[in-house]
């Protein structure tokens, strides 16, 4: 039996329904509505899925992230040394058992095991709070739960680009 489902696009800044499409299928139209950086991040979608499966993490947060993170830019690099689509540092990967070594972190595969991992503990800490978790990902492990984050923008534009990629992903 096939699996329909209503989709969305963020589009100028809002969101508009579109129609339905058959789940795990994107047509050349959709994409060729999509902007150059949902492109980038969907052309990822089997590395999201298989990520999000095993670490049972939306696949829609983990696409919003990388949005956000590196604008789904595989080989950025921030100023603080974060790497990579999902904007791991080398310590944060090491702290869960990465050997290899720091530019292997631009390699997709390895960026996204270990930025959905390292979500994927910020998720369970904050009992699945996905704003705190957020905040913990990106202010890295220092953060505590306040509720008052000093990234709240970047919590907002994540969780806002969450909503559209829970329909494309």
């Amino acid at each position: 039996m096939k699996r329909w489902a209503p989709y969305l696009l963020l589009i100028a800044g809002g969101l508009l329904l579109i129609g339905r499409r058959q789940i795990g299928e994107l047509s050349e139209e959709i994409l060729a509505l999509l902007n150059s950086v949902q492109r980038r991040v969907l052309s990822l979608r089997v590395l999201i899925l298989h990520e999000a499966e095993r670490w049972n993490v939306a696949p829609s947060l983990i696409a919003a992230v990388m949005h956000i993170e590196s604008v789904g830019n595989p080989n950025a690099r921030s100023p603080k040394a974060a790497i990579g689509l999902m904007q791991v540092l080398c310590t944060t990967a090491q702290m869960m058992g990465y050997q290899g070594t720091c530019n292997d972190l631009y390699n997709p595969n390895i960026n996204i095991f270990y930025g959905t991992q390292y979500l994927k503990r910020q998720l369970d800490r904050y009992g699945g709070r996905v704003d705190y978790a957020l905040a913990a990902y990106n202010a890295g492990t220092a953060y505590g739960s306040s509720g008052q984050f000093s990234n709240q923008k970047y919590v907002n534009d994540v969780m806002r680009h969450l909503t559209a990629y829970r329909s494309l992903i």
